[in-house]
């Protein structure tokens, strides 16, 4: 009787099985979701919030806009709460600051913490995206009535047909929503208190797409952004470089090789001036000797110099690393040097 009722239940199932082999996907049930953007302390608030979603098969892709200003003339760490919708990822961060742009670079989430503090207490300008259990935290400094702070969160969420945005205790200034599928869905509202649904416009591609995969925030990971007031130029742009199995033209693009250091910048700046706050006539050089091998990942192979640190050094080599690089075909040996000084603004 067993086998009997085996054979049923493969007999019942297998035609839906072969749908699936033949290429007919049934269409998943798409449940709205809703974007809840709490209310900022301090008295400050959202002026603008601009929403830009591409919609694809299997999530959305959205780039969240905030433009924040205070309600007084005093600099304020304010705190905005948000709670994404289940299965949402925040992947990336910007913050424009005196109108530059500012990547922000993911840490562990203790050592973004001090970095955002560290570098408040300097009274320059960082933004921290952090994960507090199931929502995320966005904190921002300064923020005073004279002018307003930018900031972008690149964030994915899962596919869905509705979006629905919820301020909640307080006003949007105004929300601007533009979203890219097969058609384009755009709207506008002014001093939004109350929640509004948006209608999401079909997908713009295929059933078999694949997903990039991405770094996001989450509870030990945080984006962190900022720049700093401590002068800690790369002062000699010059490489020594040794190569070896390097094909063609026995010369290294410079450029390929300094990028990845230049948006590292801030986390070096870090790893010196989390230090300098201890001892105020910290100063020196450093010198770090590393391996690209051939399919971009770095090897530290020496660290000297005249700043004998060994927090400062060892939290630079964690940075070089970290540093990621495009294949070649052979392996490259850099020395690159560092000065780090503290200057007054």
């Amino acid at each position: 009787m067993r086998s009997l009722l085996i054979g049923a239940c493969l007999a019942i199932a297998s035609p839906a099985f072969a749908e699936s082999l033949e290429g007919r996907v049934v269409e998943p049930v798409v449940k709205p979701a809703t974007l809840r953007i709490g209310k900022p302390d301090f008295g400050a608030r959202i002026e603008r919030m601009a929403l830009s979603m591409w919609v694809k098969e299997a999530e959305i892709v959205v780039a969240l806009g905030l433009d924040i200003a205070g309600s007084d003339t005093t600099q304020r760490d304010v705190t905005i709460p948000l709670a994404l919708p289940d299965g949402s990822q925040a992947t990336a961060m910007e913050v424009a600051i005196d109108g530059t742009r500012t990547t922000a670079f993911p840490l562990a989430s203790s050592e973004a913490r001090a970095f955002y503090k560290t570098t408040v207490a300097r009274m320059v300008d960082p933004a921290l995206l952090e994960r507090r259990g199931d929502n995320f935290q966005l904190r921002v400094f300064p923020i005073r009535k004279q002018g307003k702070q930018h900031v972008d969160i690149t964030l994915t969420m899962p596919r869905i047909k509705n979006l629905i945005v919820e301020p909640r205790g307080h006003v949007i200034g105004r929300l601007e929503i533009k979203a890219e599928g097969r058609t384009t869905t755009t709207a506008t509202f002014r001093n939004l208190s109350t929640t509004k649904s948006i209608a999401l416009p079909d997908t713009s591609r295929g059933v078999f797409e694949d997903l990039p995969v991405r770094r996001s925030v989450d509870l030990s990971t945080s984006l962190v952004a900022g720049r700093s007031n401590i002068d800690t130029p790369l002062v000699r742009h010059s490489f020594n470089v040794a190569n070896s199995g390097w094909r063609g033209p026995r010369t290294v693009d410079k450029t390929i090789l300094r990028t990845p250091i230049k948006l590292a910048r801030p986390r070096l700046s870090y790893c010196y001036e989390r230090e300098l706050l201890r001892d105020a006539s910290l100063a020196g050089t450093v010198l770090v000797s590393f391996l690209v091998s051939r399919t971009g990942k770095v090897e530290v192979k020496q660290v000297s110099g005249t700043l004998v640190d060994e927090t400062v050094r060892s939290c630079i080599v964690d940075v070089f690393a970290s540093l990621e690089y495009p294949e070649t075909d052979g392996d490259t040996l850099v020395n690159y040097p560092l000065t780090f000084h503290a200057v007054d603004h």
